[in-house]
């Protein structure tokens, strides 16, 4: 029951309060997208900072790795060098050491005769 002045949308009253709640949602939506804009640079920038650091650890791992390897190739030496320094220290306590030794100092054996070639 509708009489014919009544349309058949009622109209928002256009008062204070309505333009005011107007603004307000508009506001809303721009504080939305301004918060939105924000989370967006703060990811951004964290991620940003992940891959410097992401970047800079396998640099470091890179060098470290180069390093151990270095060291390695070192100790393997020194390995070897010890190796052979305990063999000498093994043989310097031979006969066959002293008596060496002993001629390129040019002692010889009571009774021995040494043979010179002549030029």
């Amino acid at each position: 029951m509708t009489d014919g002045k009544r349309s058949a949308k009622v109209r928002k009253p256009n008062t204070a309060t309505a333009r005011v709640s107007r603004r307000s949602k508009s506001k809303r939506r721009n504080d939305n997208r301004l918060m939105i804009a924000m989370i967006i640079i703060v990811v951004s920038i964290v991620s940003s900072v992940f891959v410097i650091n992401i970047n800079s650890s396998r640099k470091k791992l890179a060098e470290l790795n180069e390093q151990k390897q270095k060291l390695q190739a070192e100790y393997d030496r020194q390995l070897k060098l010890a190796e052979e320094l305990e063999k000498k220290k093994v043989y310097v306590k031979t006969n066959a050491y002293i008596e060496e030794q002993a001629r390129k100092l040019g002692l010889i054996y009571p009774n021995e005769v040494i043979f010179k070639p002549s030029n």
